[in-house]
């Protein structure tokens, strides 16, 4: 079973390194205006007790924009066990599902066909590319997006989530 928690910098009563941490809270980090503003979750993502990745998703004016944007990492000793694909499933359940997005975007560097082809099989279609400076280096970061029908159309893994009503203000969203 697959488990994303909210940086609180604690997980099982063990600490996590500081890399691991985004915040000191579990909620998101908002900035900006009444309907939302701009705000991100980072969540550890944990696989039989270890802490194995993370996994983010963020908004700029959600209520107005309907637009979310998702990235991760995932340890290499963990890729190629469907946990990225798990991860990412998740948070687009929380998006489309919880927070009524109606398109996620992402992307990823060219030389990462992995996380290319996990956005590929959750249904997210090429959206162009960026160059972008990495260590002094230039790289292409090919975009990708994905549209409400498209998720619905490749929903394969179950996902459950519990307890957010009171959790969407924090969104920028009425709970009503």
């Amino acid at each position: 079973m697959l488990e994303l928690i909210g940086h609180d910098g604690l997980t099982g009563g063990r600490r996590l390194p500081r890399r691991h941490r985004a915040g000191k809270r579990d909620e998101p980090r908002r900035s900006g205006g009444q309907d939302g503003g701009c705000w991100s979750l980072n969540l550890t993502v944990l696989h039989a007790g270890d802490v194995v990745g993370q996994q983010s998703i963020g908004a700029r004016d959600l209520t107005a924009l309907r637009q979310v944007q998702t990235g991760s990492w995932l340890g290499q000793r963990y890729q190629r066990q469907g946990i990225g694909t798990e991860m990412r499933a998740a948070v687009l359940h929380l998006a489309f599902t919880g927070l009524g997005a109606e398109e996620a975007v992402s992307s990823a560097f060219a030389t990462n066909p992995a996380s290319q082809a996990v956005s590929r099989k959750l249904g997210y279609q090429p959206d162009g590319l960026d160059r972008r400076l990495v260590r002094g280096a230039m790289v292409i970061d090919c975009r990708m997006r994905l549209t409400r029908a498209a998720w619905e159309r490749h929903r394969t893994i179950p996902v459950s989530i519990d307890g957010l009503a009171p959790c969407l203000p924090m969104f920028g969203i009425d709970a009503a």
